[in-house]
């Protein structure tokens, strides 16, 4: 991240950044990872509710969500890799698990840097229609991105491996395609109400759509 945005940030920012690398993502279980998704939520609220006056507009905040995009991607392979690691901890193996949350992070630094680097060669506005004093990019959306692709293959080798020692193993891809069905479903009204509201300050929309979706979750 640039230093100079860095050092703006308060120390709980910060901090909720550092906690999004894959190396601290690694480390969460599932109510950890949920609880880090509501803080992001609630960062990006306030990303777009109170830092959208004038020097940080609708260009940065754009970018800021598909940065937020793309880091989501790796959420749920984050932690169904965790709980795979826990299985091999119970198997009395504690190397394989390491060897590959290391490969894992230097495949997403290989994949980042090229990812960066062709994204950065296009603006902002090729996704979404905005105006910006200074042209935006998408290279740091390729960060983002490259952190999911890592956590997809650590998954992948983790499932691949525990199936050979347990036959009997697998995931429970159909309950995870219920709970997208479920987010999916809570995402709706909020979706309704930010179209349905007229052009009010973002904080207020942002209350709006955030108490929307809790109602949803509240029903559920």
């Amino acid at each position: 991240m640039n230093k100079t945005l860095l050092a703006a940030l308060n120390s709980s920012e910060r901090l909720l950044i550092a906690e999004t690398e894959s190396a601290q993502l690694a480390l969460l279980d599932e109510d950890d990872t949920a609880l880090l998704h509501t803080r992001v939520l609630r960062a990006r609220n306030k990303a777009q509710g109170v830092y959208r006056r004038g020097a940080f507009g609708a260009g940065q905040n754009w970018l800021v969500y598909l940065v937020l995009c793309g880091y989501a991607t790796g959420i749920l392979a984050t932690t169904t890799s965790r709980l795979l690691q826990n299985t091999f901890y119970a198997l009395g193996d504690t190397k394989y698990p390491a060897r590959i949350a290391a490969l894992r992070v230097v495949t997403s630094a290989a994949v980042a840097v090229p990812l960066m680097f062709w994204l950065d060669r296009f603006p902002l506005s090729t996704l979404v229609p905005v105006t910006t004093g200074s042209r935006l990019y998408l290279g740091p959306v390729g960060l983002a991105t490259a952190s999911g692709f890592g956590a997809w293959m650590e998954l992948y080798l983790l499932r691949r491996s525990l199936r050979r020692r347990v036959p009997g193993f697998h995931l429970p891809i159909r309950e995870d395609l219920k709970m997208a069905g479920l987010a999916l479903a809570a995402i709706l009204p909020g979706a309704t109400v930010w179209w349905l509201l007229p052009a009010w300050s973002p904080l207020v929309t942002a209350a709006c759509v955030v108490r929307s979706k809790s109602s949803s979750r509240e029903r559920k």
